[in-house]
């Protein structure tokens, strides 16, 4: 799918935002398309798409900060054909970049233990594990923190 050159620009969320509805998907699962749409237009942080021939096939959210410089990369999603390709990368580098720009100490990324790949991949992209919360999204699903340091 990824033929031609990745662009990563920000999200305009009052008028582009249903452009993240099958994107927030691979995230957040089914959801009712005008709550996507309402979600992301009342969100506070910065949303970065990242497009391909004028396609939108990825994107993520930075938000905070939060106590002590700590920045939070909500969400991060690429759809299934242009995975593998540097584009998570690529959206990683340019939240982070984003959260330099505002000063943060920490940038810090949350998902599923079952989701082995996203560990995986946040890893490869250095985010360090620093604690497995158990049942913190329900019965038998942990929540695994990652942060990356980027100041002191």
């Amino acid at each position: 799918m990824v033929d031609g050159a990745a662009r990563i620009r920000p999200l305009d969320a009052a008028s582009e935002s249903d452009v993240l509805v099958p994107l927030d998907r691979l995230v957040n699962g089914e959801r009712p398309a005008a709550e996507v749409v309402a979600f992301y237009r009342a969100y506070a942080g910065l949303i970065l798409i990242a497009e391909v021939d004028e396609e939108v096939v990825g994107y993520a959210t930075l938000s905070g900060p939060y106590w002590n410089r700590i920045l939070m990369m909500d969400h991060l999603a690429v759809v299934e054909a242009a995975r593998k390709q540097g584009l998570g990368r690529l959206l990683c580098d340019a939240i982070e970049a984003a959260a330099r720009d505002r000063g943060a100490r920490f940038l810090t990324v949350q998902t599923a233990r079952w989701n082995a790949d996203a560990i995986r991949f946040y890893e490869r992209v250095g985010f360090t594990q620093r604690g497995v919360f158990p049942d913190y999204m329900g019965d038998d699903n942990d929540l695994v923190w990652l942060d990356k340091r980027l100041s002191s």
